[in-house]
């Protein structure tokens, strides 16, 4: 295990940012305006953040210094980072291998292991479900049904099947699939297809009755639900201007949170109804950084109260950032 500290510079801007949470005014809809704080401010590009189910840990995606990828977790009671590593020459028998992609990370619901998604050959691509101990940074494969190479697993809040996205006839669609815990993760029924004219990027409702998802039928890719036994998918946004991405739940099931610009701009937060209905919005830059991805790959905190994101809008790399949100 590594273990990268923070600097006193982090540390005094945490703290900073945290009193000036607390003293910062709110607009009349309720949205976070200067709630902004930093936690990870990181060398290298960070994505797919996740919180752990207790809401006590992020785990991420993020090169070493070597530009191996790796999963990192963030603790939120120490402030540590350590790196799973995931590759390791020495030990390359009891490791995933080089991973030229990574598609998708998550937590199975008991806080013990990581569902990683990653593409394991570069010249014909391989996608494949690797699970990794928290623990110990072992790691095994899950054998997946002939056929299937997944991208974006996730794992229902009970623990019982596992969603993933498949590429058929040149279209990705959304899979279920029964499962058993355990290390690894064993299949123990048949893939049923859930959306049949494109989906990828689903998440689970936290009641495990609802996935929300994306696709992009026509112009944009756009948010939709379906109810986790199949069945209509539900459009949730309708604006134009920029795709709408990375979106996640909040903890009551009431609201999704996605990156947008409506104007073409920099990704911004938003939030909508999970129902649908009026967005609105989280994060502003307005026109200050008209030329940085912005934020993206949020995740709602298990109580509530932030949203975690990756940003090129505080920092010149993709740092990870937490929005109180009220």
């Amino acid at each position: 295990m590594l273990q990268v500290k923070f600097t006193a510079r982090i540390i005094f801007y945490v703290l900073f940012f945290v009193v000036l949470s607390f003293l910062s005014a709110c607009d009349e809809q309720g949205t976070p305006t200067d709630t902004i704080v930093p936690i990870v401010d990181y060398t290298y590009q960070c994505e797919y953040l996740r919180w752990s189910p207790d809401g006590n840990k992020i785990a991420f995606w993020a090169p070493d210094e070597f530009f191996n990828l790796h999963v990192f977790i963030w603790d939120k009671e120490s402030m540590d980072i350590t790196q799973l590593k995931l590759y390791e020459p020495s030990n390359i028998n009891n490791t995933l291998g080089i991973v030229y992609h990574q598609y998708g990370l998550c937590w199975t619901p008991d806080g013990n292991y990581l569902l990683c998604s990653v593409m394991v050959e570069s010249d014909m691509p391989i996608y494949e479900f690797w699970q990794v101990s928290v623990k110990d940074g072992s790691t095994e494969k899950i054998e997946m049904p002939q056929g299937h190479q997944p991208k974006y697993p996730e794992v229902s809040p009970n623990g019982e099947w596992l969603t993933y996205s498949i590429k058929k006839n040149e279209t990705w669609n959304i899979w279920k699939i029964a499962i058993k815990s355990g290390m690894p993760i064993t299949i123990i029924g048949d893939p049923i297809q859930l959306t049949f004219d494109g989906g990828w990027s689903s998440r689970w409702s936290p009641d495990g009755t609802l996935l929300a998802y994306n696709n992009d039928p026509i112009d944009y890719e756009h948010i939709y639900t379906i109810s986790a036994s199949g069945g209509p998918p539900i459009q949730i946004t309708f604006g134009g201007g920029k795709d709408q991405l990375w979106l996640t739940f909040s903890p009551d099931a009431a609201w999704l949170a996605y990156s947008y610009n409506p104007n073409g701009g920099p990704y911004e937060l938003w939030k909508i109804p999970s129902v649908g209905g009026t967005p609105q919005q989280i994060t502003d830059y307005g026109d200050i950084f008209p030329m940085i991805a912005g934020d993206l790959h949020s995740d709602w905190s298990p109580d509530g109260d932030w949203i975690a994101f990756t940003s090129q809008g505080y920092s010149s790399d993709y740092s990870i950032f937490l929005v109180e949100m009220q």
